[in-house]
């Protein structure tokens, strides 16, 4: 059986799963006011904890690629976030496939807050049949399509996409591109593929075997770090500091371009946990789980999904 780890980055201390496998880790630890002890900590060891502003998730894959013997040295490493999740068991169903997050049509879809039958999709057993039959899993790539939303930038999908995020601005996407450009010529075909084209794997989130995880760091890390040289960010408001964390899915997107047609590689959907206070769309969820066994849930199901009326261009809530 080879050994697998995948972390579970947490900047709040919030649903906190914990099994041999999923293994909890605190991002941000070096800034942090509270440090949630029950977890691993991004600032143990060599790190770049107090990046985290910028670099976000990123800090807490930095760690595992710096402290690998702290994980138990295993032969899989992995990466999710609190509330966004592979779904590893696939025989089971999803709420509804038109409830999704961030874009419409999409791999990851919305959950109501973990409860334990919600562990039948992420549970150890759901994940050890994958290995060693594949080499990386990733988030089912993200196709995106132009919507009524796409106003900022009449160019490619990708750039227009990237300016519609909050804080960004033109000249971060032009240095990521002059950037990829000239320190990563290996990876010329799938730049401008992704520039071209409209396909992106959302998140940073992955399992993958131990080399190919090291290959992604050498090649993730050096070029964020000489992205981050050429913008000057000290002023910067907290959302527009994430940059290199939004770039850092572009460079992860560029990656698993070049390699899924040389390796094993699976595409799985995922999840997104809605939060408590959106209690609507956490009774919609449950209702159409609920509805999958008994048809009263399934009638109030419709009932309220007709009231909310908000599946046309998916929900957007990060």
């Amino acid at each position: 059986m080879p050994k697998i780890k995948i972390l579970i980055s947490h900047h709040e201390k919030r649903s906190i799963i914990k099994t041999s496998i999923l293994t909890p880790i605190q991002t941000g630890c070096a800034l942090a006011q509270e440090r949630f002890e029950e977890m691993l900590q991004d600032d143990d060891g060599e790190n770049i904890s107090d990046k985290n502003p910028k670099y976000c998730e990123f800090t807490a894959i930095y760690w595992a690629w710096k402290n690998y013997d702290k994980l138990g040295n295993p032969d899989y490493i992995g990466f999710m976030h609190n509330r966004r999740h592979l779904l590893f068991n696939q025989s089971l169903p999803v709420p509804d496939k038109q409830m999704t997050w961030l874009e419409p049509h999409g791999a990851v879809y919305l959950f109501p807050p973990i409860c334990p039958k919600y562990m039948s999709y992420i549970e150890d057993k759901a994940i050890w049949p994958y290995f060693p039959k594949y080499d990386v899993l990733t988030i089912k790539p993200q196709e995106f399509v132009p919507t009524k939303y796409d106003t900022v930038y009449h160019g490619p999908i990708m750039k227009t996409r990237y300016l519609n995020t909050a804080g960004t601005e033109e000249s971060f996407f032009d240095i990521f591109e002059k950037t990829v450009r000239k320190y990563a010529p290996d990876y010329q075909k799938e730049l401008d593929d992704f520039l071209s084209g409209n396909i992106m794997y959302l998140c940073n989130i992955f399992v993958m075997r131990k080399d190919l995880f090291i290959k992604y760091c050498k090649f993730i890390f050096p070029l964020l770090e000489k992205i981050d040289s050429q913008i000057a960010s000290d002023n910067f408001s907290p959302m527009k500091k994430r940059f290199l964390g939004y770039l850092g899915e572009y460079l992860s997107t560029l990656f698993f371009l070049h390699l899924r047609n040389k390796i094993k590689m699976k595409e799985l959907n995922a999840s997104f946990i809605m939060e408590k206070n959106k209690k609507d769309y956490i009774k919609l969820c449950r209702y159409a789980m609920m509805g999958l066994f008994n048809s009263s849930y399934a009638k109030k199901y419709y009932f309220l999904r007709k009231k909310l009326n908000i599946f046309k261009w998916g929900i957007e809530n990060d």
